[in-house]
């Protein structure tokens, strides 16, 4: 019915090509409550925002780690006081380090947080998303070889 509907020139031309997309979007996507919906720096906004209340980091997490992972339980997800402290802890081991101590190599200072083992499960992510979009692509572009007959 929709699609006969939006395949006519009048609608057509007055932009109801989207509609379909519009509904399935209004009916079938998992509703947010008001909150969610409102504030930019709510949780489900994106990875490593801080909550307004709490002051808890949204972290990333790998479906593993689904069983067992509990935000609310002490010292599981970082809190932004805790990780200020961690931080401001940095220069103080670096002059350390200076003054007598070696160190190897130099860290971001966010490897030195308890943020690091969230950010290895994002870059993990990224980096799976990144190889995917490429074989993806040379599969399109050897697919666009084959069929144009260059081989």
């Amino acid at each position: 019915m929709i699609n006969s509907v939006t395949s006519t020139n009048k609608y057509r031309k007055a932009s109801y090509i989207t509609l379909i997309d519009e509904i399935m979007f209004e009916y079938c996507y998992p509703r947010l409550d008001a909150n969610v919906t409102k504030g930019l720096n709510h949780l489900l906004k994106s990875p490593f925002s801080i909550h307004p209340k709490t002051g808890r980091v949204s972290v990333p997490i790998s479906s593993d780690s689904l069983a067992y992972f509990d935000p609310c339980k002490e010292g599981v997800v970082p809190i932004l006081s805790e990780l200020c402290q961690q931080v401001e802890q940095i220069p103080k081991q670096t002059e350390d380090l200076e003054n007598g101590g070696k160190s190897n190599s130099k860290q971001k200072d966010y490897n030195q947080t308890a943020l690091k083992p969230f950010i290895d499960v994002f870059a993990r992510f990224v980096q799976r998303v990144q190889t995917n979009k490429q074989d993806e692509t040379l599969a399109k572009s050897d697919l666009n070889t084959m069929l144009s007959g260059e081989i």
